[in-house]
């Protein structure tokens, strides 16, 4: 009995804690910058396609407009198709502190600027692979990939808030550790393998909207 009193009074104690803020958000990302696959893939630079992103973030007041908190986001992005190639696009995790400001208009609408920072889980990879008879009649086989990898993540933003609902703009800047291999083999006994690594970033603007409420 004692043990739902104490559950009872810590519930009772969180839902009227004033100051916690929790939100969604749902956009899409745009105008990302050139992304470079490597130096044996170099043909496919091109741009990272648009794409879509979530987000959730929990903050606390601390009063004079400023909210301090966390947040994870996933974002999707399809990469070029190139002829052979078979990309299994950039999936991205960010997991970040965020600090922001609310500019107090003495209305229900304000507005507010931010700065995120944290670390970002990348996967996905662009890959070509192939078992064919070379000029002289031999088997040539072989692949040409790269994969991605995580890498810090930063960003800043600003946006509006009516209510509970958001509209948000944000630019934020992801390192992606690529790690890329070329490795074809002959039935005559040649093989020919380069491999390595480089960091690339992946900068990306996101409109999106959402639903933020205190607690």
């Amino acid at each position: 009995m004692k043990k739902l009193l104490l559950l009872g009074a810590l519930i009772s104690s969180v839902a009227m804690a004033e100051g916690n803020v929790a939100e969604a958000r749902i956009g899409a990302n745009f105008g990302s910058t050139t992304f470079h696959y490597g130096y044996y893939i170099d043909d496919l630079s091109n741009k990272v396609k648009s794409g879509f992103e979530l987000a959730g973030e929990y903050r606390t007041d601390l009063g004079s407009g400023f909210q301090v908190g966390g947040g994870i986001a996933y974002r999707y992005n399809k990469l070029p198709k190139f002829e052979g190639y078979e990309s299994k696009g950039l999936h991205s995790f960010p997991i970040y502190a965020t600090a922001r400001y609310n500019f107090n208009t003495g209305s229900d609408l304000v507005t507010y600027v931010k700065a995120n920072l944290g670390y970002s889980f990348n996967s996905g990879s662009i890959k070509n692979t192939w078992d064919d008879r070379d000029s002289f009649g031999g088997r040539r086989w072989g692949k040409d990939e790269i994969k991605f990898g995580s890498g810090f993540y930063y960003g800043v933003g600003t946006g509006i808030q009516y209510k509970n609902f958001v509209v948000d703009l944000s630019w934020s800047n992801t390192l992606v550790k690529t790690k890329w291999e070329y490795d074809s083999n002959y039935s005559s006994g040649t093989n020919i393998n380069y491999s390595g690594s480089k960091n690339l970033n992946h900068d990306v603007v996101t409109l999106s909207v959402g639903y933020s409420f205190g607690f």
